[in-house]
């Protein structure tokens, strides 16, 4: 076992990377930065196979903030837009499976869906509503029939646009 601390820079000389290695792993708390100084990615190792991770744009608003197990995402996350307002927040469970509830906003800060997860299906109510903060649909879904929400959101008037948006946000 041979532990080295790596650190790599920008071409124009910004610290890029820091971190330790074991050879070719990645051991303790790992550190990149954006060109700018700005931080882009943090880890810190809370044991061998977890991890707290934070992620920046390069603006230096937060992106994604959670914690890994295994490199997988568990347990609660939050995602923000580059604009700093909040994307996503719910919960991972067994290897990067969603459960339990999730909200989902639109980039102007309003909600935009909110819904029970059962691994990548749906597990409950799931209300819809719009950017101005409008209640648009709403229904309970079980099992694969969250996949049905594209279908009734349109037949209940929604932009295509608007459904593509709901899509992003579930499903990525």
């Amino acid at each position: 076992m041979s532990i080295k601390l790596i650190t790599k820079y920008h071409p124009n000389g910004q610290k890029h990377y820091e971190g330790y290695y074991d050879e070719t792993d990645p051991i303790g708390d790992q550190v990149s930065w954006y060109d700018n100084g700005n931080k882009e990615y943090e880890s810190i190792e809370l044991n061998e196979l977890s991890e707290i991770c934070t992620y920046w744009y390069k603006n230096g608003n937060i992106k994604a903030k959670g914690l890994r197990t295994e490199y997988f995402e568990s347990g609660l996350w939050t995602y923000w837009y580059e604009n700093g307002n909040k994307r996503a927040e719910g919960i991972f469970v067994d290897k990067d499976e969603r459960a339990g509830k999730w909200r989902f906003w639109h980039d102007n800060g309003n909600i935009a869906c909110s819904g029970v997860h059962k691994g990548w299906t749906g597990d409950g109510e799931w209300i819809f509503w719009n950017e101005a903060g409008i209640k648009i649909h709403e229904k309970t879904y079980r099992d694969s029939e969250l996949l049905n929400v594209w279908k009734d959101l349109r037949l209940e008037g929604c932009s295509d646009d608007l459904v593509e948006l709901f899509k992003d946000l579930i499903f990525n």
